[in-house]
């Protein structure tokens, strides 16, 4: 099972039936094109690893990944367009580790961290 399986199943086991998941679905698919130039071409090309929907409405993006999101120039600056394009919709997005949820040791720990992109303000 890969990291955006293993995330919508961690969301759906605290909060089961609340949300609707689509996996690695075009920005340009969620988000109405934006005016600013520097945002389009991640726009165009770019895509939401797993997009989660309450009541219909796009609320956050979960992006895990490995560790050249951390390392790589080009995705790091990607990745911070992704960022961007989703602020300017108000839709939370985490990046995150492959390994960051492993690393979480409770399930409270855990359910707070997917919450805090869920619910929080």
């Amino acid at each position: 099972m890969d990291e955006i399986e293993k995330t919508k199943n961690l969301i759906n086991k605290f909060w089961k039936d609340k949300f609707i998941f689509k996996r690695e679905i075009p920005l340009k698919n969620l988000f109405l094109e934006p005016e600013n130039k520097s945002l389009q071409h991640i726009w165009n090309h770019g895509h939401a690893d797993l997009a989660v929907f309450r009541n219909r409405k796009l609320i956050s993006i979960f992006e895990p990944g490995g560790t050249r999101h951390l390392k790589d120039k080009k995705q790091i600056q990607n990745d911070i367009l992704k960022y961007k394009l989703c602020r300017l919709n108000g839709v939370k997005c985490c990046h995150f580790t492959n390994d960051t949820l492993e690393k979480l040791k409770s399930k409270r720990e855990k359910r707070k961290f997917l919450g805090s992109y869920l619910f929080g303000k």
